[in-house]
């Protein structure tokens, strides 16, 4: 396998993750730990990179997507702490 194979295979099964991830915690029946997944692969990418590298709201990424659903959760959590 060449090094540009192994980057391609290692690309797709990152956006297959972050999709799993995405449909776990959209599910109504989303746990904690769902949650906790997403946020620390989010984390160990640094989300508000990846935030800030699309700058299209439209881009079709897993991880974008990802990343979007997980920053508006938390700013919701935020919010709700502070009501």
């Amino acid at each position: 396998m060449t090094p540009e194979q192994r980057e391609e295979r290692l690309l797709a099964m990152d956006d297959r993750l972050a999709a799993a991830l995405l449909t776990r915690i959209e599910s109504p029946e989303a746990s904690a730990q769902d949650f906790n997944a997403a946020r620390m692969y989010l984390k160990e990418r640094d989300i508000l990179g990846l935030l800030r590298q699309y700058e299209d709201p439209g881009e079709d990424s897993p991880v974008f997507k990802l990343a979007q659903e997980i920053h508006q959760e938390m700013n919701e959590l935020d919010a709700a702490a502070g009501a």
